[in-house]
């Protein structure tokens, strides 16, 4: 390990530790804030990290938490807690923010920025070429027929084809990518095993004195610094805000009882089926199997005017092959055998040949599937969702290894949501009957089903969203904690939207934006 890197956890007694600027996270944000503040200015930074270089099972429970609201997934495994952060298992799906995701939303509450687009839009750029991200890769008319589809355009105006790019893994990886350059920076430190329990205040609670911190061995020590960053995710940021209640008995930022709330996701439902009997007229881009090896996802979206008609948030729909349980297992099977048929054969291989020899008929089919287009799609939904304070991350009286009180998460969806899906699949259905593509049988697409089957996409969002003042939010326009002189808040959780985009790139921006805001005023 370099000189710069250390391990708290071996050290019997870790020492107080002095800076200019402690970043709590060691993910995307934390990563990207540390390197530009080390690397362009004369600041002393310090990069604590939770969990140690690799994945550890200990640290990674620190994340355990209970879903009293809309079935989720397990918290354990929504992030992982180790040098990288998520970024260790990010898929890379990437699309531009537009001027449209910084609008507010007639009729839909909380969805007003302090800011607007073009104070984010150049930073945001930064990040995209950060990423490797190529906008042109996005654009329909040119990705599309680059790749051998047909695109001419939109019929009307009631759908727009919108298109994510799937980044290069070498450029997402971002442990393996900048840990070489952030061990050559002579004024950054990173602690590694080093978990915040609170953020404690002066006695009047307008300053941050220190960081409380302790291993998972029990050692505890102090983190000074002139400016405070958390850069953890939106369960984490709002939990450590929440936890600091020894002066502030709501917790730091809290004043409009906003922290955990607003809650966001993209959240997903599979639901109607289209089957087809005009393959010429479907547009085979949006058939994940096809666009997503060639680096690329596409997927039909509602247009503003759309949105607005209907008083919704943005949708989009991309469509998946139908296929019964067993077809999925049998259709999985002869995809691992097909992908690693030059491989040596493995222990996994023999549960796959046993799946087909048990379902000759499905083997026939998926076979068959693999050299030909598929005849039958499932519509794939998902939705931005709104800002609802119901929506929400509490406080357990449960206690982790640390001694600090867990985060649970009460997810909730609310009848902009209902309606935004229901909008989104009307708009899909109404357009491919008219082109005569195929006939659906149509799931209904009420709160019932949704909240029976609704998923999400891991993404954490809006939990210390921003706002003019602390009647609606957590931080201001600067990303500093309303309230608190020195200390801010950076990642998805001060979005007030959750935009149609994965938050990754876009809160990457939010992190140059708040580096030089920070390089400015800190001295």
């Amino acid at each position: 390990m370099s000189n710069n890197f250390h391990d708290v956890l071996e050290s019997e007694s870790p020492p107080d530790i002095q800076t200019d600027i402690c970043v709590v996270g060691a993910g995307a944000c934390g990563i990207t804030l540390a390197r530009q503040l080390a690397s362009e200015s004369g600041l002393r930074v310090a990069l604590l990290e939770s969990g140690p270089l690799d994945f550890s099972a200990r640290a990674q429970g620190l994340y355990k938490g209970e879903n009293i609201g809309v079935e989720y997934f397990d918290l354990t495994l929504c992030r992982l807690r180790y040098f990288g952060g998520t970024t260790n298992h990010w898929g890379g799906f990437c699309t531009p923010a537009t001027e449209r995701d910084f609008q507010p939303m007639p009729g839909v509450p909380l969805t007003e920025w302090p800011i607007t687009f073009s104070d984010i839009e150049s930073h945001m750029m930064k990040a995209e070429a950060d990423l490797g991200f190529d906008r042109a890769q996005c654009e329909p008319s040119t990705r599309l027929n680059e790749e051998g589809f047909s695109y001419d355009g939109e019929p009307d105006d009631t759908l727009q084809t919108v298109l994510y790019s799937i980044l290069d893994e070498a450029k997402i990886r971002f442990a393996q990518r900048y840990k070489p350059e952030l061990e050559k920076q002579s004024n950054l430190d990173v602690y590694l095993n080093t978990n915040v329990t609170r953020v404690q205040v002066t006695p009047d609670g307008r300053t941050v004195q220190h960081l409380a911190c302790k291993t998972l061995k029990g050692t505890e020590f102090n983190v000074r610094a002139k400016r405070y960053v958390l850069a953890c995710h939106g369960i984490e940021n709002a939990r450590l805000l929440l936890a600091s209640d020894d002066v502030n008995p709501n917790g730091l930022g809290n004043d409009g009882d906003f922290v955990g709330r607003c809650f966001m996701e993209h959240p997903y439902a599979e639901g109607s089926r289209l089957i087809l009997h005009n393959k010429k007229k479907f547009p085979m881009y949006i058939d994940t199997s096809n666009a997503w090896p060639k680096g690329f996802s596409a997927c039909l979206t509602l247009p503003a005017n759309m949105t607005a008609e209907h008083q919704c948030l943005q949708y989009y729909c991309r469509m998946r092959s139908y296929r019964t349980e067993d077809e999925v297992l049998t259709h999985q099977a002869v995809n691992s055998l097909f992908e690693n048929r030059n491989a040596p054969l493995q222990r996994r291989d023999i549960s796959d040949i046993k799946q087909l020899l048990g379902d000759l008929t499905g083997t026939y089919s998926a076979i068959k599937e693999k050299l030909a287009e598929p005849d039958d799609y499932l519509l794939d939904h998902r939705i931005e969702q709104s800002p609802n304070p119901d929506s929400r991350v509490v406080l357990s009286d449960e206690l982790d290894a640390l001694g600090s009180r867990r985060a649970d998460l009460n997810w909730q969806l609310s009848d902009v949501d209902i309606k935004t899906f229901q909008a989104g699949q009307d708009a899909v259905v109404a357009r491919m009957s008219a082109l005569n593509i195929g006939r659906f049988e149509v799931q209904e697409l009420d709160r019932s089903f949704l909240e029976e089957n609704v998923g999400g996409h891991y993404h954490h969002i809006g939990t210390t969203r921003m706002a003019e003042d602390s009647s609606t939010g957590v931080v201001d326009r600067d990303c500093k904690v309303f309230g608190v002189d020195n200390l801010y808040v950076v990642g998805s959780s001060v979005f007030c939207r959750s935009m149609f985009s994965g938050p990754t790139m876009a809160m990457l921006g939010f992190a140059y934006r708040l580096a030089d805001h920070l390089k400015a005023t800190t001295t």
